[in-house]
């Protein structure tokens, strides 16, 4: 099986290490525009225990250099106009974009798969030899672009404005930092990705941002801003670009994920919103699905049905809860009358729509302090009917 992977990401690297570990014949090649080493972002912070548990289980050697460079962090914590009071028991790792990448593409190379770099692709009939072409290119995807009426590819804008920042102010915690200004209420979602460097993603609504006047400065200036509005945040340590914009979030989902022998993966499949962190996790599933049914079904049109079918499914799901997490974000100011630790269990709810639906104190009380009462697991019954799984919910 001959395969071409447009993209050097995590579902195009992963697929990658997956196929050619369990089958050494299969001849795999990795395009990628940007130099090696080039990745843009700071943190990732998908590396739960449920993708450890798939990384080991599917690639051990890879799995434990990432472990290896990956940092804990325990708890995640609520700051509101400097003082945090809110705290929850929690932990998680985390790792930089670029080491995580660094590490897929030496494993990759390792197994002698042909990685090249600085290469665009900005055709696909110069691969007519292919069994199979993988768009892993990322949010930005070429291949779904050119293919976007066939494959159904819709783009929904989030409302807030937000900018992926890093720091030399290492947190502890995973850290919600909310501050008031005079144009509205800021925050930015911290937690540590390397020994010595945090990553802050700063958030806030249209109308903060542009009375902030960011509108109307450079990229870097609005993050000297910045600097000051969260420096008691930050113990009065300096937030950094790296080439970072400020952007409003794009959802990205397509009605289908396959064109002929073309399948998309990853960023270029779908997209779910940073609050919830699970974009890397989501590309490596992918990768693991679509490497599996390769390996087992007679054909790669079954093998490519059947990872759509699987994998559908499970991302729209997701994508749905990440986009309650986003909109919990964008109508903030209803919670922040609530005492710290209300807000912080919200916060924590906020992929449930039923936060949005009822009155904060109301689903604080029914949620966190009488959560196991009949009553409120009937109006759950009610409000939320347990939606329908299977092969054909897509």
């Amino acid at each position: 099986m001959k395969v071409v992977c447009v993209g050097a990401g995590p579902a195009g690297l992963y697929l990658s290490i997956l196929l050619k570990l369990r089958s050494s014949d299969c001849e795999i090649s990795v395009f990628e525009r940007n130099a090696a080493g080039a990745a843009e972002g700071w943190g990732i912070i998908s590396v739960g225990n449920s993708l450890i548990r798939q990384l080991r289980a599917h690639d051990p050697v890879s799995a434990s250099t990432i472990l290896t460079h990956s940092t804990k962090w325990t708890g995640q914590a609520l700051r509101v106009q400097g003082r945090t009071t809110a705290y929850r028991k929690s932990f998680g790792y985390s790792i930089g974009r670029k080491r995580f990448l660094e590490i897929l593409s030496a494993r990759a190379a390792e197994l002698g798969i042909e990685l090249y770099f600085q290469t665009e692709i900005t055709r696909l009939d110069q691969f007519d030899a292919a069994d199979l072409i993988v768009a892993s290119d990322g949010a930005g995807s070429m291949i779904r672009e050119a293919g976007r009426d066939v494959f159904g590819a819709k783009i929904q804008l989030g409302r807030s404005k937000y900018i992926w920042l890093g720091t030399s102010k290492v947190f502890e915690t995973f850290t919600f930092a909310i501050e008031k200004t005079d144009a509205g209420w800021i925050w930015f979602h911290g937690y540590p990705h390397a020994k010595d460097m945090s990553t802050c993603v700063v958030e806030c609504s249209p109308a903060t941002w542009s009375g902030l006047g960011f509108d109307r400065m450079d990229t870097d200036s609005s993050i000297h801003a910045l600097d000051g509005i969260f420096a008691g945040a930050l113990d009065g340590r300096n937030l950094l670009g790296g080439g970072s914009t400020w952007r409003n979030f794009r959802t990205i989902t397509n009605r289908t994920w396959h064109q002929g022998n073309v399948v998309l993966s990853g960023d270029a499949a779908h997209t779910a919103h940073f609050s919830l962190g699970s974009g890397t996790r989501l590309a490596i599933e992918d990768a693991i699905s679509l490497s599996r049914n390769l390996l087992s079904q007679e054909s790669i049109e079954q093998a490519i049905a059947n990872y759509e079918t699987e994998r559908m499914p499970e991302v729209r799901a997701f994508q749905r809860n990440a986009g309650f997490s986003a909109a919990w974000f964008e109508n903030i100011e209803r919670y922040l009358d609530l005492p710290d630790r209300e807000i912080l269990a919200l916060l924590l709810n906020r992929r449930s729509p039923i936060v949005a639906r009822m009155p904060p104190r109301l689903y604080y009380w029914l949620n966190v302090i009488a959560k196991n009462v009949p009553f409120f697991k009937y109006i759950k019954a009610a409000v939320l009917p347990k939606p329908r799984v299977g092969k054909n919910a897509l």
